[in-house]
């Protein structure tokens, strides 16, 4: 059987790290890998490097040019040149453990699943600020709404890509992030059956920049547009008004919490992020704009 793994980059020499950690998988002997490296930079000056790699690695790889800086360009540009239905994503600065692959391939079969999530362990710097660590503001696991996974991220997944339909990333989302909250949550709304695996662990450092309160609110506002917006897209989903109503009353409640809480730092800042997410969610029922990442 032939798997896919899909990594987009944007000049990022880590993905060394990854590749190795692809290399050193542990698999069955009937399995086989083709890794797609989508380079997002505007030249393709990570080319000789990448290839260089693979060729170091003894791994099966295809460069494909992605540019203008829009994310969802070299996730579509992964999945259109991809060798297998079986597709894996996993970020450029991550490093998978070695049975990751073939947990992923086990759970996929036997909770006959159309798409698994992997659990991403952020790895801290020792100067690291205690509310972060001790609220753990950079690991992802999937988030459970009555016992179900309804959407989820690209860094540590797989895809039956038989299942999808055709689907793409949308460009819309392609500078501000939440392209793979939109991507999953239609293929939930579609019934595909979303798993989780906590045993197929990646690694990813967290670097200097993203150790910050402001990096970290940034993010959290503009995962609460990204959740607002799948509100408003929704056939079910709530009319602008309503999901005001409710991401105001839960923002509210959310930041009472932060005074509340303002002499205990870790529960201040959990508090304070939950808030900002809701705020996100408000913004966008007013019909405020993204922010952009990339």
């Amino acid at each position: 059987m032939e798997v896919c793994i899909g990594i987009c980059t944007y000049k990022r020499p880590e993905i060394r790290l990854t590749l190795e950690s692809i290399s050193a998988q542990v698999i069955p002997k009937d399995v086989t890998i083709t890794i797609v490296v989508a380079d997002n930079d505007e030249t393709a000056c990570a080319r000789e490097y990448i290839e260089g790699l693979a060729l170091e690695l003894k791994l099966t790889l295809k460069y494909i040019h992605a540019p203008k800086r829009n994310i969802s360009i070299a996730r579509n540009a992964c999945l259109d040149h991809t060798t297998s239905p079986i597709f894996l994503t996993i970020d450029d600065d991550q490093v998978a453990s070695n049975n990751w692959l073939s947990l992923m391939l086990k759970k996929l079969e036997t909770e006959n699943a159309d798409v698994v999530f992997g659990p991403v362990n952020a790895i801290y710097q020792d100067h690291t600020p205690k509310w972060i660590l001790n609220n753990d503001f950079h690991s992802h696991k999937p988030v459970f709404i009555n016992n179900e996974i309804q959407t989820g991220y690209t860094g540590n997944t797989l895809i039956n890509l038989s299942k999808t339909d055709g689907l793409r990333f949308n460009l819309d989302y392609g500078r501000t992030g939440g392209e793979d909250t939109d991507f999953f949550y239609k293929m939930y709304e579609s019934g595909a059956k979303l798993v989780f695996e906590p045993m197929a662990i990646v690694e990813e450092p967290v670097p200097e920049n993203r150790l910050t309160k402001k990096w970290i609110l940034k993010r959290k506002l503009r995962m609460g547009q990204s959740f607002g917006q799948l509100n408003l897209d929704d056939n079910r989903g709530l009319s602008k008004f309503k999901c005001f109503i409710i991401s105001l009353s839960k923002l509210t409640y959310c930041f009472a919490l932060c005074l509340l809480h303002f002499f205990d730092n870790d529960k201040f800042h959990f508090w304070l992020m939950r808030g900002t997410f809701h705020l996100g969610v408000n913004l966008k029922s007013l019909g405020l704009n993204h922010i952009e990442n990339y």
